[in-house]
C-alpha cells in the first residue's frame, strides 16, 4: 500500500518510519527542507528512541517529498496521515493553522478524482473536525467527505522516549469516522500493520468524530488529575508526623478500580500534551456554557507545586537544578518543572545539568557534569529523575546544602549532613 504522512516532526517522523516497517511505501511530506534531507539520506530527524535503527532497516520505502510537490504523492496515496503542529492558541483551543495548509495539496488532489482515506493524528479541539477541518476540505475540493473520501480522527497516545514502543503495543487504538465503513477502513490497515509487524492487535474504539476528540481530551485530562491527586495526597502527608505519600498512594495503587500509572507524588505534570490539554478541557467547557471544576483543580494543584518549590528555594542564593527535560528518555523541555523554576526565579545563580537537553532561561549555566553543577551549591533540585542521578553524594556537596528530591530517587539515609526534602514525605 502506499501511503502518505504530512509532518515529519516528534511524532510523524516515527510514524512514517513505522509503516514503512510493515512494507508500505510513505510518502514523508513536510515543509521543513532539513527534514527532507535527513530522510533522503537516511538520517532521523528528529531524537527519538529505535527511529534511526528503524529508518535504517526501512529507509528504501520512505521517500521524501516536497510540500509544494506532494499533491502528486497524495493522489498516489490511499491514506493521507495528517500528523503536523497544532499549537495552543491564547484562549487554549488548538490552533487549525497548519492542518489547513496540509489541506492545500490535499484538495487539489480531491478535486482531479481520487479517493484517499485523509486520517487526521493531531490532537484538535472537539467540534474542530466536524466545523472546521472536513468543510474546508469539501469547499476546497468541491468533493464530499464520507462519500468522495474518507475523513477520520485517529490521535495517538504515546509519550516522547518511547513514541515507537508505544505504536507497537498501544493500550488501543481510537477512530472517530465521518461514517462507520470508514472506520472498519482503518481498522483493517490497523490489522495488516500488527500481522506484519507480529504483533496483537490492540482493542479498537470506534465511534464518532466528535466523541472521539473528547476522548482524546479527557483521557489525557485524567492522567493529569490523577497526578495531582497523588500530589494533594503529598501536600498532606508532609504535614503529618510518619507519614509518606510515595507509601500511600503506592498502596491505594493496588486496587484495579485506581491502579498505579500516573499515581505517584512529585513535580508537576509537564511536557507537549498534558498541560496544554487540561487546559483545553476547561476552554472548550466555556465554550460550550458548563464547567469541568476536577480539570481546574487539577491545575490549580499542579501549579501549587511549582509554588512549594520556590518558597524552598527563596533564601538560597546559589542553585542547581538537575533534570531540564520533561521526563526521562527524551531531551524535550516543553513546560518541564525545571522551565517553570526557572521562569520564577530570581537573582539567585542557577546552575543546570541534563544527559539529553539543552536549556537556557534566563542567567542559568548548563554544566557537563552533576558534581560540577552541585558542588557549590545551597540548594539541589533533582527535577527529572534521570537514573544517573541516583549516584548523588553528599561528598560532592556543601555542608547543610538543602537537597530537594522531587521523584524520591536518593536514599535520604545517605544525606545526614544535608536539609534533605522529599516531595510527600513529612520531615521533622
Amino acid at each position: 500500500m502506499t501511503i502518505s504522512v504530512f509532518g515529519l516532526g516528534k511524532l510523524g517522523s516515527p510514524l512514517a518510519a513505522w509503516f514503512a516497517s510493515a512494507s508500505h511505501t510513505v510518502y514523508c511530506i513536510d515543509k521543513n527542507q532539513s527534514f527532507l534531507e535527513k530522510i533522503g539520506i537516511g538520517v532521523a530527524p528528529v531524537k527519538e528512541t529505535g527511529l534511526q535503527k528503524l529508518i535504517n532497516d526501512n529507509l528504501i520505502r520512505m521517500i521524501p517529498v516536497g510540500f509544494d510537490d506532494s499533491s502528486n504523492a497524495v493522489a498516489d496515496s490511499e491514506f493521507v496521515f495528517v500528523i503536523v503542529p497544532t499549537p495552543s492558541l491564547a484562549s487554549s483551543h488548538f490552533s487549525n493553522e497548519f492542518i489547513l495548509d496540509s489541506f492545500i495539496p490535499i484538495s487539489k488532489a480531491l478535486s482531479d478524482g481520487v479517493h484517499p482515506h485523509v486520517v487526521i493524528v493531531c490532537t484538535t479541539s472537539p467540534g474542530s473536525c466536524e466545523d472546521i477541518l472536513i468543510p474546508a476540505l469539501q469547499d476546497a475540493s468541491g468533493r464530499c467527505a464520507g462519500i468522495d473520501f474518507g475523513f477520520s480522527y485517529n490521535p495517538e497516545f504515546i509519550a516522547l522516549g518511547s513514541v515507537i514502543e508505544n505504536m507497537n503495543h498501544p493500550d488501543f487504538i481510537l477512530i472517530g469516522s465521518v461514517q462507520p465503513r470508514w472506520a472498519v477502513h482503518l481498522k483493517e490497515f490497523y490489522e495488516g500493520i500488527y500481522a506484519k509487524i507480529g504483533n496483537a492487535m490492540p482493542p479498537v474504539c470506534s465511534m464518532s468524530l466528535i466523541n472521539a476528540e473528547i476522548a482524546k481530551l479527557s483521557l489525557n485530562c485524567y492522567c493529569t488529575t490523577k497526578i495531582s491527586f497523588a500530589n494533594q495526597i503529598a501536600r498532606l502527608c508532609e504535614k503529618i508526623p510518619g507519614a509518606d505519600a510515595k507509601v500511600v498512594c503506592n498502596t491505594i495503587g493496588n486496587d484495579r478500580r485506581v491502579g498505579k500509572r500516573y499515581l505517584s507524588p512529585g513535580g508537576t505534570y509537564s511536557g507537549p500534551c498534558f498541560p496544554r490539554d487540561c487546559l483545553a478541557m476547561i476552554a472548550t467547557a466555556e465554550k460550550y456554557g458548563t464547567d469541568v471544576p476536577l480539570a481546574r483543580a487539577t491545575e490549580s494543584v499542579n501549579a501549587q507545586v511549582v509554588y512549594r518549590l520556590m518558597s524552598e528555594i527563596k533564601e538560597c542564593q546559589n542553585v542547581a537544578i538537575l533534570g531540564a527535560s520533561y521526563k526521562t528518555d527524551t531531551s524535550v523541555t516543553e513546560e518541564s518543572l525545571a522551565t517553570k523554576i526557572l521562569s520564577l526565579i530570581g537573582q539567585q545563580s542557577v546552575k543546570l545539568h541534563d544527559p539529553e537537553a539543552r536549556l537556557q532561561i534566563g542567567n542559568s549555566i548548563q554544566a557537563k557534569t552533576v558534581q560540577e553543577v552541585v558542588s557549590d551549591a545551597d540548594c539541589v533540585i533533582i527535577a527529572t529523575a534521570w537514573p544517573e542521578y541516583k549516584f548523588l553524594t553528599q561528598k560532592w556537596l556543601k555542608s547543610k546544602c538543602k537537597v530537594i528530591d522531587c521523584w524520591g530517587v536518593l536514599d535520604d539515609s545517605q544525606f545526614k549532613n544535608c536539609r534533605y526534602i522529599r516531595i510527600g514525605k513529612h520531615l521533622p
